[in-house]
């Protein structure tokens, strides 16, 4: 084919030689001096061009697109059964060592008692001094009294807590419930009329502390001088409900009180030697209340505290990354299940608050409820199901979040103690976040890409003469629709600065609405004489995503399909510039 091409020339051009030299006339219109004067400009594909550059199915899926931008789906977000994200995180926090920290088991201290006291007895029923006086001294000797008693009121006084006992926090004490604690009362009579033998009725009675129940000890039978007689009942419980505790701590007076003994010993026929007969006798009475150990065992006991806690605890959480530094977010509610376990019967009230680690007001506060257990083998647990709003949580762009919790107990309202007991208190949280964006949300991505000085200038060039774009089919079931805007960049090596090259059109497409297919056509226009495209370094991409409320799922994608590479007005070639002449050094250089 050459051959013959180069045959047909040298025939033409032998052709043309002989009509010259036959003389025959040439066209000055076609001389080469007239051809420089015709416009050689030419334009080809004038209804522009397109190159197909993709033929396979480029696929943008949610799972790949959230870990390209830094988003962890293997800790903290999960998916649901039906595909679509949310993040969860949960904790516990175990309260029971600041429980224990309030001393429940030393709140309330009792004194156990012990108390000797001497008393005397008046003799009743018989006037022994009118009987002595009216009797010669010679014959006093023994006499038998026919009727003879004493009577008893003896009042014992003891201090049963002491002032320095009250702790600050003790508001009012109700019932006490004791641990095998028994009020006992033992008479001694010292010198009772009659021989040893003699018997006496005793009939009285102890009254104990009004607090104490029960409150009453008989004492009835028969006693001797000089012998023991001993009764004693079992305390079940102190009720102190009407005592004012508050009062007693801040006058530093003690809570006393007393054990009376009232009632008689009596005899008959008790003959007795005149000569050595007084007519009042004495004896000791001793009270005590304690265990067979000599102490004051506490199995429960009311009391009204006026306590207040609070825990602070960090945890880590969710943070956004780098790519949303300027997204605005509108995050539908989370919800946030808290759990409160405890054995304790404490009316108490408490708030949750969260707040970004460091921050000085939280972000969120809930309110919850602790479960009242009056037995301590036996916990329960109250669960709050509550929904929060987290936006500036996320907006705080926080790795961890502090969870501070306020506990306030109810100092009207008796609680419910065994010192015994070891009490727990276990708080925990777990949050859920839908992993769907509300409709006022913008995620602002942008991206530099360096595309090199000579590249650049290259495509500076031809944008100073034609159009050049993308065109892709696109089909969007992300739930969200984008703006996508492309500008140029000039890099400066020495000052390391870029400049913006701003260009006559702004370059800005839109993606499908969500659930839609259509064309993503990208097109920069031609720059006539825009001369600093010359120094185009980098390319800039700044995509303004808008979230429509709906969850994302991970098999929500973005793909493109039938990827062209257009030139929309064809490629323009300059042919004046072979007209003119001989190139030179200088234009050689260019």
């Amino acid at each position: 084919m050459m051959k013959t091409f180069l045959k047909f020339s040298w025939a033409a051009a032998a052709a043309a030689f002989a009509l010259a030299l036959s003389g025959c006339k040439v066209d000055q219109a076609y001389t080469l001096d007239n051809l420089k004067n015709i416009d050689l400009n030419v334009t080809l594909f004038q209804n522009g061009m397109q190159v197909r550059i993709a033929d396979s199915t480029s696929v943008f899926r949610v799972d790949s697109l959230m870990k390209s931008v830094g988003l962890d789906t293997s800790e903290f977000i999960k998916q649901a059964p039906d595909g679509s994200y949310y993040i969860q995180y949960s904790d516990k926090m175990d309260l029971s060592e600041d429980i224990s920290d309030i001393g429940l088991a030393d709140v309330v201290t009792i004194n156990a008692l012990n108390i000797e006291q001497g008393i005397t007895y008046n003799l009743e029923g018989f006037d022994l001094e009118n009987l002595l006086a009216t009797v010669p001294p010679a014959l006093l000797g023994e006499y038998t009294i026919p009727d003879i008693h004493y009577d008893i009121s003896e009042k014992i006084e003891f201090d049963f807590m002491s002032a320095q006992d009250f702790p600050e926090m003790l508001v009012g004490v109700g019932n006490i419930v004791l641990k095998n604690v028994s009020a006992t009362v033992d008479l001694v009579f010292t010198d009772l009329p009659g021989n040893d033998n003699q018997e006496y009725n005793l009939d009285a009675t102890a009254t104990l502390p009004s607090f104490c129940d029960p409150k009453v000890i008989e004492l009835k039978g028969a006693i001797k001088k000089n012998t023991h007689f001993t009764r004693n009942i079992l305390i079940n419980k102190l009720d102190l409900s009407d005592k004012d505790f508050v009062a007693m701590r801040e006058s530093g007076t003690s809570l006393s009180d007393s054990v009376v003994i009232s009632g008689s010993v009596a005899a008959t026929d008790v003959t007795v030697d005149l000569n050595n007969t007084a007519t009042s006798v004495n004896g000791t009475a001793t009270v005590s209340i304690s265990d067979p150990q000599g102490k004051v065992d506490i199995q429960s006991l009311q009391v009204k505290i006026d306590y207040q806690a609070q825990q602070t605890f960090t945890s880590p959480f969710f943070a956004l990354p780098e790519a949303f530094s300027d997204a605005t977010l509108d995050l539908p509610n989370a919800t946030l299940d808290l759990s409160v376990r405890t054995n304790m019967a404490f009316p108490v009230t408490g708030t949750a608050d969260l707040l970004p680690q460091g921050a000085t007001q939280p972000t969120t506060s809930i309110n919850f409820e602790v479960p009242y257990s009056l037995n301590p083998a036996e916990y329960k647990e109250t669960n709050a199901h509550n929904e929060v709003n987290l936006n500036a949580l996320l907006e705080a762009k926080a790795d961890s979040i502090e969870f501070v919790t306020n506990i306030v107990t109810d100092k009207t309202t008796y609680c419910y103690i065994e010192p015994d007991a070891d009490y727990g208190f276990e708080l925990g949280f777990e949050l859920g976040l839908p992993l769907a964006l509300g409709a006022g949300t913008l995620i602002n991505f942008a991206d530099t890409l360096e595309i090199g000085a000579d590249t650049g200038k290259t495509i500076g060039g031809i944008l100073q003469e034609s159009s050049i774009g993308i065109r892709a089919n696109v089909k969007n079931t992300i739930p969200v629709s984008a703006d996508i805007t492309i500008g140029f960049l000039a890099f400066n090596e020495e000052t390391g600065e870029y400049t913006n090259i701003p260009l006559n059109k702004p370059v800005k497409v839109q993606l499908p609405a969500p659930g839609e297919s259509g064309l993503l056509q990208i097109v920069i226009g031609a720059e006539k004489g825009n001369t600093a495209l010359e120094s185009l370094t980098h390319m800039t991409f700044n995509i303004a995503v808008h979230a429509n409320g709906q969850a994302l799922k991970a098999d929500n994608y973005v793909v493109l399909t039938d990827i062209y590479f257009m030139l929309p007005n064809g490629i323009h070639l300059d042919g004046n510039s072979l007209k003119e002449g001989p190139a030179t050094a200088e234009n050689e250089n260019e």
